[in-house]
């Protein structure tokens, strides 16, 4: 019997919610749930799910002994399995969020092949134990939640979790260190989208090293997923993980240190922490030197020079890419021609000719760019290929050629697309508004900035979260708001001040010209009272300011 006075309202609807998605909509489990609810509260009820099996017990007494209890239904469904479906069924519930048969072969106790294992797989799906998640050219399933309870209950009851959660483990450290390379190749996109659908295991991997004290391999796996999520993932979520893994420095071997603090600066970069990255990636150049990783000191180096260049510190920017380039001549051939080093070369190219464009150097600008891309080619990194040729579309429209800028803005968004990378999505978006400001079309340059600012506020990438501000500033001064305008100036200039960044020479100017013009179009008061509260915006303030007067 349930409660018949029961209603469904706005103070329960998030519990009863949260019920049926963690029971999965089985009607047994639902009408055992509903039963509690003659003595229990829905939120009490939806509590108390960890433990389902002792909570969801009291069945219609006159139904069949199996459909009296959850637990009951479980047993009697268990106890129809052979010998070797019982063994999958247990190991299966250590995946998080689904699995593949060559994942599930891997945990399977014994020798088991994949071709053996995909039939019991099948057998088990014949008996709605697994579900299909997916049908592709490698087919995903999943447990349902309380089927995988039930798999775990049974695991442990055996004596067999620490084996099967070792083996889950080890499987994701491997199949992340082999990401790390595919990464950085071709097929960048495929293997993002493996991690996509493997987050959850790779994630439980992660909290299984940490809780059993294994630094070396959290490490491992962190530092080999930072690529990940840099272009694809969380890039909070990967700086979180990283965090953990560097505290650990004084555990960690010289090399797998060196690389564990290169992976953490890239997302400090990543998301404009240059001062943090600065102090992570000098971490990675002392430890990389000294375990004479050259390879992989030209890799820090780059990055270095990255953060000194978005940290306003040109010069020495520029002598940290020129170090790259002058230790080929000091190199092995062996070592000259290893991805590292290429990559390495690659980058400092790209952004030496990033920084002379800014300058308006476009001569110089010009050939570092175009002497990156058979490197980039080489290594397969169709991501940083896909920057060159934004930054060339940046040349383009530096020279007046906005056609020219729009073509080279497409290719490079029809690759961030292709891979998967919202934050190459956005800032193509923006490089493509100001094409469209500098071609008079100020509804698809708003359009542009709007949707530049929706991907990166998403992803907190604050340095183009502010270029995309300035973007959205030129429509409101196009539109006649010339205080809107200075208002959005102010919230721009202010998440650079924050992450200690400036403009580039030629970014500068465009941003000076348009503040000036719009100071001209206001009295001194008026343009007291826009700048200051731009300047005091939080980032979700200048959003919403962005969408209220774009509406």
């Amino acid at each position: 019997m349930v409660n018949a006075e029961f209603e469904l309202n706005d103070a329960n609807a998030l519990a009863v919610a949260q019920i049926c998605r963690r029971l999965d909509g089985m009607p047994l489990a639902l009408e055992l749930a509903a039963a509690c609810a003659r003595h229990m509260t829905v939120q009490e009820i939806a509590d108390g799910l960890d433990q389902r099996f002792e909570l969801l017990t009291r069945g219609n007494r006159g139904a069949l002994p199996r459909h009296q209890s959850l637990r009951a239904l479980m047993d009697w469904s268990y106890d129809l399995l052979s010998q070797q479906e019982r063994a999958l069924f247990q190991v299966l519930g250590v995946f998080a969020g689904g699995f593949t048969v060559e994942a599930a072969a891997t945990l399977s106790i014994g020798d088991s092949s994949n071709s053996d294992t995909a039939k019991l797989i099948a057998r088990l799906v014949d008996k709605s134990l697994v579900t299909v998640q997916s049908i592709g050219e490698t087919p995903r399933y999943r447990m349902l939640d309380t089927i995988r309870h039930y798999a775990l209950e049974r695991l442990t009851r055996d004596g067999n979790s620490d084996e099967a959660y070792a083996r889950h483990a080890a499987y994701f450290l491997e199949m992340g260190e082999r990401a790390e390379r595919g990464l950085r190749g071709a097929a960048q996109g495929e293997w993002a989208a493996r991690l996509d659908a493997e987050h959850d295991n790779w994630m439980a991997a992660l909290a299984r090293f940490q809780q059993n004290g294994d630094t070396l391999s959290l490490a491992r796996l962190a530092s080999a997923l930072a690529r990940y999520w840099l272009l694809h993932g969380n890039r909070n979520e990967g700086r979180q993980w990283l965090n953990c893994a560097v505290q650990e420095e004084a555990n960690l071997p010289d090399e797998l240190a060196a690389r564990t603090f290169a992976a953490a600066g890239l997302l400090a970069l990543g998301q404009g922490d240059y001062a943090h990255a600065e102090g992570l990636l000098q971490h990675a150049l002392t430890r990389s030197e000294r375990a004479r990783d050259f390879s992989h000191t030209a890799i820090v180096l780059a990055r270095l020079g990255i953060a000194f260049r978005h940290g306003g510190r040109l010069n020495e920017a520029h002598a940290q890419f020129w170090r790259v380039l002058d230790m080929e001549a000091r190199l092995e051939p062996a070592q000259q021609q290893s991805h590292d080093f290429i990559a390495a070369k690659a980058v400092a190219l790209s952004t030496l000719g990033e920084l002379e464009l800014g300058e308006n150097d476009f001569l110089n600008a010009a050939k570092h760019l175009e002497a990156s891309v058979p490197l980039f080619q080489q290594v397969g990194d169709e991501w940083n290929l896909a920057t060159v040729t934004q930054d060339m579309g940046d040349a383009a429209l530096a020279r007046g050629d906005a056609r020219g800028a729009f073509e080279y803005a497409r290719q490079a968004l029809a690759v961030y697309e292709k891979l998967n990378s919202p934050v190459g999505v956005g800032m193509a978006h923006i490089t493509m508004g100001f094409v469209e400001l500098e071609r008079g079309e100020l509804l698809r340059a708003r359009q542009a900035f709007q949707r530049a600012l929706a991907i990166l506020d998403r992803g907190n990438e604050r340095k183009g979260l502010s270029q995309a501000l300035e973007g959205i500033a030129h429509v409101m001064f196009g539109q006649h708001d010339p205080a809107s305008a200075l208002t959005l100036l102010a919230a721009s200039q202010a998440i650079l001040d924050d992450i200690h960044s400036t403009r580039l020479t030629a970014h500068a100017q465009r941003f000076e010209e348009l503040a000036r013009a719009a100071r001209a179009a206001l009295s001194p008061p008026q343009v007291q009272v826009a700048w200051t509260r731009g300047s005091k915006f939080t980032m979700e303030e200048a959003v919403a300011f962005v969408l209220g007067k774009l509406r």
